[in-house]
């Protein structure tokens, strides 16, 4: 959910009769370092290593710092505090084999602390400029 963007294209994609799949993008967003030079990493490091998107995973990172892991709250996020509905789905991704049952034992911890996700949400505003 890049900027958090998707969360307005919901209500349009349910009109259509569209399910929506979610990839894990800003957990990415919050590892991203510099491009290789491909068209990929030219498109991830304009979107996520500027310095707006910075101060927002800066930011991020403070709301969630005694809590759990800055993976751990978007992926939980995404999947209990998000707009996605049965029939939605989400691309998770890992880097390594031991991520992936990680990031599963993370999303069955459910919903994230009422507060985490309050402010998570005035983030996800604040960086889309509103």
């Amino acid at each position: 959910m890049v900027n958090c963007e998707a969360e307005e294209l919901s209500p349009f994609l349910r009109q259509q009769g569209i399910a929506f799949h979610a990839c894990s993008a800003f957990s990415r967003s919050i590892t991203a370092q510099r491009s290789n030079g491909d068209a990929e990493g030219i498109w991830y490091t304009s979107t996520y290593n500027n310095p707006k998107m910075q101060a927002g995973i800066a930011d991020f990172r403070e709301t969630i710092r005694l809590q759990v892991s800055a993976s751990e709250a978007s992926l939980r996020w995404i999947y209990c505090h998000s707009k996605l509905q049965k029939g939605d789905g989400v691309i998770l991704e890992a880097s390594s084999g031991l991520e992936l049952p990680q990031h599963i034992k993370d999303i069955a911890k459910g919903p994230l602390p009422t507060e985490s996700v309050k402010e998570l949400d005035l983030l996800c505003k604040r960086l889309r400029g509103r």
